[in-house]
């Protein structure tokens, strides 16, 4: 588990922009964390903002509880006693509860304006079949950063619709901030 929390800690720690990458990166960390403790149906039919991760009602049984392959391998072997496993377990099961209600209480899952940015991400705006048609769902979020001109949103908007055309003249895999000084370029 530790190294999901690094890979987190340091993408927010990171000298480049990843704000568009940040919404993906929480939420799939969230969902990682409680698929671990929690019972896949509740997850799969509940949407992932409105899950409380202290809901003992759906809890999986404790000795389904996912640690880790090291974890498994270990408590295969008869060396720890059932009492100390089911111990082990618990304490790991109230960390995963504490470090899902942490994020929970940091960021806001599937925030409009995050979900928005991160269509700004290269790797979505260049791709066809995942991209919005459209900016104005975008513009909508940021009305300070949009122009009132009606003019000037069409521009922009029809600047959008030709991005994936752009895509040859373009490494998808840039930096967000690259990308977008290229493309005003």
């Amino acid at each position: 588990m530790l190294p999901k929390f690094t890979e987190t800690n340091t993408l927010f720690q990171s000298e480049t922009p990843m704000i568009t990458k940040l919404n993906t990166k929480m939420n799939d960390l969230f969902h990682e964390l409680l698929s671990t403790y929690m019972t896949t149906a509740h997850i799969a039919n509940t949407e992932l903002e409105k899950i409380d991760p202290t809901d003992e009602n759906n809890f999986k049984n404790l000795d389904d509880i996912y640690l880790g392959l090291g974890v498994s391998k270990q408590f295969s072997t008869n060396e720890i006693a059932a009492e100390k496993k089911k111990d082990f377990k618990k304490k790991c099961r109230n960390f995963l509860i504490k470090a899902c209600v942490g994020i929970r209480k940091r960021f806001a899952l599937n925030d409009p304006v995050l979900v928005g940015i991160s269509k700004l991400d290269p790797e979505t705006c260049l791709d066809i079949s995942d991209r919005d048609e459209s900016i104005q769902y975008i513009l909508s979020l940021m009305p300070r950063l949009t122009s009132t001109s009606m003019i000037e949103q069409q521009a922009l908007d029809d600047q959008w619709r030709k991005l994936p055309k752009l895509k040859g003249n373009f490494d998808a895999a840039i930096r967000p901030d690259e990308f977008w000084h290229k493309v005003s370029n």
